[in-house]
C-alpha cells in the first residue's frame, strides 16, 4: 500500500504545482488523468522520488527516498529510450540488474518477463529497431524486473496501434495482477479497460478519487466519459473522495 500524506510541491517559492495531496493506492488499477499541466508528472515524479516536495510519502511505511522504497517501486516512463544500440534482451538484463535480481537469476528473469509480455522472439533485436509498440512491451517487461510491489506507468499506450492496444490492455493486467498499480494516461480507451479506480488532478488539488463503478454513475447513466471528465475538473475545490 502506498500512502501519500499531506503533501505539497512548487518549482518555485510561493508557486503550488500540487496543493495538499492526500492519497492511498492499494492493490488495484488506479488511473490519473487530468489536464495539460494539473500536475500529473509532477505528482509522479514526487512518487518515484526524483522529487521531494513536503509532507509523506511511504509504502508499507517506508519513506520515500529510501533504498528499500526504490526496490519496491517499479517505474515506466512515457519515453523508455534507454541505450537504443542495444539488444533487447540486454536491456533487460542491464535493467535486472539496476533491481537487485541476483546474477544467477538474471537470464531466467530475463526469459519470465519476455514470455509475459511476447517479446521473447526480439531478445537479440536491438531496441532501435523494434516498432514503437514493440518498445512499450519492452517497457512493461523491463518494469517486471524486481518483482516490485508498487507499479507507476506513464502513458503505457501512447503510440500503440490502436488495433494492438486492446492485446495491450490484457498484457498489462496479466502482468501486474495483484500489484498496486498507478496509470497516468489521457486515452479515454485506457480509463474504460484498465481502470479499477479513478484519481483526477485539476490545478494541482485532487478532484476525484472514487472506484469507477462509481465515477461511471456518479451523473448518471447517460453521461460519457467526456462528461465527467469535465465535470470533475471543473469541481475545483470541492474534492471529492
Amino acid at each position: 500500500m502506498l500512502t501519500i500524506n499531506n503533501l505539497n510541491f512548487g518549482y518555485k517559492k510561493n508557486v503550488p504545482v500540487l496543493k495538499d495531496i492526500n492519497l492511498t493506492l492499494d492493490s488495484g488499477f488506479s488511473l490519473l488523468v487530468g489536464e495539460n499541466g494539473s500536475g500529473k508528472s509532477t505528482l509522479i515524479n514526487c512518487m518515484t522520488g526524483v522529487l521531494c516536495g513536503s509532507g509523506k510519502i511511504e509504502i508499507d511505511g517506508v519513506p520515500c527516498g529510501s533504498r528499500e522504497y526504490a526496490r519496491c517501486v517499479s517505474y515506466l516512463p512515457q519515453t523508455f529510450d534507454v541505450y537504443p544500440a542495444l539488444k533487447v534482451g540486454e536491456i533487460l538484463e542491464f535493467v535486472a540488474g539496476l533491481k537487485g535480481v541476483p546474477k544467477k537469476e538474471v537470464k531466467q528473469a530475463v526469459k519470465d518477463a519476455a514470455q509475459r509480455t511476447n517479446t521473447e522472439s526480439f531478445l537479440e533485436t536491438k531496441f532501435k529497431k523494434c516498432s514503437q509498440g514493440m518498445k512499450r512491451r519492452v517497457g512493461i517487461a523491463s518494469a517486471l524486473m524486481g518483482d516490485a510491489d508498487v507499479i507507476i506507468l506513464d502513458e503505457p499506450t501512447a503510440g500503440v496501434d490502436p488495433k494492438e492496444r486492446r492485446q495491450f490492455y490484457r498484457t498489462i493486467k496479466e502482468c501486474f495482477a495483484g500489484k498496486t498499480v498507478l496509470i497516468s494516461t489521457h486515452i479515454l480507451d485506457d480509463i474504460e479497460s484498465l481502470a479499477d479506480n479513478i484519481i483526477m488532478l485539476s490545478r494541482g488539488k485532487i478532484t476525484c478519487n472514487m472506484p469507477y463503478s462509481e465515477f461511471i454513475s456518479s451523473l448518471g447513466r447517460e453521461a460519457t466519459l467526456e462528461e465527467l471528465w469535465i465535470h470533475y475538473q471543473e469541481a475545483g475545490n470541492d474534492t471529492v473522495e
